[in-house]
């Protein structure tokens, strides 16, 4: 499996050598590398994510994610509210935001943005 992320990975890279400017290619190339547990190398994948289209919370999100892995939650907090800021009605980014107060010791606050994102998962229409 890692080496099909290796592949994407380079397929990403290329796609954004033809198209600076693609943002969805920077958020697939960081998840890629996230997928990889190259958290350090997703850093500055987000980073420019966020330089081409600052109104994708996936980029924040990922970026925060990338840092907490490294132990910068203290940090992360930060992307994962811009994140929730764009798009509250966003589960997964809630829950990550979670877990990243939760390493923090901020238990309260953590439980909080849990119950955000399960009422967020229970109002949504089934399919």
């Amino acid at each position: 499996m890692q080496s099909k992320y290796a592949d994407a990975v380079a397929l990403y890279q290329k796609t954004t050598q033809i198209d600076p400017e693609y943002v969805d290619a920077y958020i697939s190339w960081g998840s890629a590398l996230e997928h990889q547990n190259k958290f350090g190398e997703a850093v500055p994948v987000y980073q420019k994510a966020i330089a081409v289209d600052s109104q994708r919370a996936a980029s924040y999100a990922g970026l925060g994610n990338s840092l907490c892995h490294q132990g910068k939650c203290g940090e992360a907090v930060t992307f994962f509210q811009k994140a929730y800021d764009i798009d509250p009605k966003d589960a997964d980014h809630l829950e990550q935001w979670s877990e990243a107060l939760r390493k923090l010791g901020k238990t309260e606050e953590a439980q909080q943005r849990h119950l955000q994102a399960e009422n967020i998962r229970r109002d949504r229409p089934k399919p």
